[in-house]
């Protein structure tokens, strides 16, 4: 067993603290917000909630699953971040791929293009524009087409490639007889999962958050994702102004705004928080990049 001076104990019992002081900083708001969303409208509107529920009910819960505006707004969010995730890492993997090769020509140019356009960006303005031009305003197409192909995440791909698989491993398939179809599907892709599956964590976790771009892009309420109608109940709690939308019911139910805005919040988060396990082993991987295994 290892001495420790009494600097280090000392160390040791400050860090913890602070870790510990950390964590709690960190999760209460999500145990507040729990909390809310079970108890009953007339103690959250008074503020008499911290920790525990109050007045436990699920009415909440019960008025969120009715309204056909949050189920909407779930299959919207869904179907706009599974297909962003999926075409952002075909997207960047077809591009990331080709760059990690040496024998690519005039490899260096795209590696500065790239570069250059992480730096410079058009803007709002020409990137609605480009996007009224095309016919995605009001289209779900913009909510999955509109930002692909990240320059971080290609030169994160790009940097896995080329540190972590060996080229000895592609120039022995390649003696083998392999082609390179063969290779890449067979050989390539299945050692890049730890950073597909991290790219595709970061993307999902982004994408699903987003609401932004639903509120410039999209004016159909049908079309809006879960946080864009998170966003109207939150605004609607705080003005209580009546406003030509489902929403407005809310106010004239039994369990009041002030706990649905919780509940529809707990429930626009759980998603995450369930994907985030099946996705840990590859993340802490794909995070790590550098290593060859011999």
């Amino acid at each position: 067993m290892r001495y420790k001076t009494k600097l280090g104990r000392t160390f040791d019992i400050v860090n913890t603290i602070f870790l510990i002081l950390l964590c709690a900083i960190t999760i209460y708001p999500f145990i507040y917000v729990l909390a809310c969303s079970f108890s009953d409208a007339i103690y959250v509107e008074a503020g008499d909630v911290f920790i525990w529920p109050k007045g436990f009910t699920l009415d909440a819960y019960k008025e969120a699953f009715e309204d056909r505006y949050i189920w909407m707004g779930y299959l919207n969010s869904v179907i706009y971040t599974v297909g962003f995730t999926a075409l952002e890492i075909f997207s960047v993997y077809c591009i990331a791929y080709p760059l990690s090769k040496k024998r690519l020509i005039f490899r260096n140019f795209f590696l500065w293009y790239f570069i250059l356009r992480m730096f410079l960006g058009g803007g709002l303005i020409p990137n609605y524009l480009v996007a009224s031009s095309l016919g995605l305003v009001n289209n779900r197409l913009s909510m999955i087409v509109l930002g692909l192909a990240k320059v971080w995440d290609i030169l994160l791909v790009r940097n896995y490639l080329t540190t972590t698989i060996p080229e000895s491993l592609e120039e022995s398939a390649l003696i083998d007889g392999s082609n390179e179809i063969q290779i890449l599907f067979h050989i390539m892709l299945p050692l890049s999962l730890p950073i597909l599956a991290t790219i595709a964590l970061f993307n999902a976790v982004d994408k699903w958050n987003e609401y932004m771009n639903a509120i410039i892009y999209l004016q159909d309420p049908e079309m809006h994702p879960i946080q864009v109608v998170l966003h109207r109940l939150l605004v609607l709690s705080q003005t209580r102004e009546s406003e030509q939308s489902s929403l407005t019911y809310y106010l004239d139910q039994k369990a009041g705004v002030a706990t649905i805005k919780h509940a529809v919040t707990i429930m626009a988060i759980l998603p995450i928080i369930m994907v985030y396990p099946f996705l840990q082993k590859y993340f802490v991987k794909g995070i790590i990049i550098g290593a060859i295994k011999q």
